[in-house]
């Protein structure tokens, strides 16, 4: 990813800025990681090691996606739109009527949202609950996942069914997420050869197909069925993140059907290769014993007092 971006920037004449300190945060997070591990700490390791490449993709690729958008291909929406009239006739009526369900139109958007919290739970909890080799099946199904979407993005790039149909942002007020139409504020600059100054941290989701968002759930709830307590709320609440990337991530239905197809393959893909690679070697461990050694401070007893001698 990274290889690919150095070329993608050099060609294409873009700039990065301050990728420097995102850089040294990430090489900081992995290096204490690493430190835990040598010293036993699968736990506190794993969960150090695996944020730090779970945000180093992230960035790299989002970077990547960015910069790719430059390449100014046509727009698709006039093909997704026509496969889409094959499986939704109507996506505007569709649209409106999932928005205006009286309680579930309002979840949505907090369901859409979600992505940008529900992976660091994920983290947390896998590793808490020791299931270690769990998270690294997960980590390397969403890295493999992210970069599939980013590598047809540039093939099929689009604006999205709101503003393919000519639909103001002010005519849904029950949408309260406005990536359906904040992302050309960014994606046109770029595809126009004005914008090239970007940041580490200026992602705004301009990809269309396929669906991040979509693939992205059925991830997170394959992750988060290791966890007992938490398997039936997220299965819940990613099943709705699906369901909402339509009317509020103004995807088409063909976009979520690629995404959803996408992560389905990539986690096939890897846990086959975590039954046969002995990189996976990090066993699945009991809840709790790790955090006690990883974190001493926490449960160490103060010593007693030596009796000072008299004389």
């Amino acid at each position: 990813a990274a290889l690919a971006l150095a070329v993608a920037v050099w060609q294409l004449g873009f700039r990065i800025r301050q990728l420097e300190y995102g850089a040294a945060y990430l090489l900081a997070l992995a290096a204490i990681g690493l430190l835990f591990r040598r010293r036993g700490r699968i736990g506190a390791g794993a969960f150090l090691e695996c944020l730090a490449q779970f945000l180093l993709v992230g960035i790299l690729l989002g970077l990547l996606a960015l910069v790719i958008a430059g390449t100014g291909l046509p727009y698709r929406d006039e093909e997704l739109a026509l496969l889409d009239r094959l499986l939704v006739p109507d996506w505007l009526a569709a649209s409106r009527w999932l928005v205006e369900l009286p309680l579930a139109g309002k979840a949505m958007n907090y369901a859409y949202a979600s992505i940008g919290v529900q992976p660091f739970v994920l983290l947390a909890a896998l590793v808490f609950t020791g299931r270690i080799r769990r998270l690294r099946v997960f980590l390397l199904a969403w890295t493999a996942t992210l970069a599939c979407v980013i590598a047809i993005f540039p093939f099929v790039p689009a604006v999205g069914a709101y503003l393919h149909y000519g639909i103001a942002q002010a005519e849904i007020p029950q949408v309260l997420v406005n990536v359906g139409w904040r992302h050309v504020d960014l994606l046109e600059p770029i595809r126009a050869g004005v914008l090239r100054d970007v940041h580490f941290y200026s992602f705004a989701g301009i990809v269309t197909f396929p669906s991040f968002h979509a693939a992205a759930a059925v991830l997170l709830a394959w992750g988060f069925w290791g966890v007992p307590y938490l398997r039936w709320p997220a299965l819940a609440l990613n099943l709705l993140m699906i369901v909402s990337s339509m009317p509020i991530g103004a995807h088409y239905v063909v976009d979520l059907a690629a995404g959803m197809a996408l992560a389905w393959a990539a986690l096939r893909a890897s846990q086959n290769y975590a039954a046969r690679c002995g990189a996976f070697a990090d066993p699945d461990r009991e809840t709790g014993p790790w955090l006690r050694a990883a974190l001493p401070f926490l449960f160490r007893t103060r010593p007693e007092r030596a009796p000072v001698p008299v004389g």
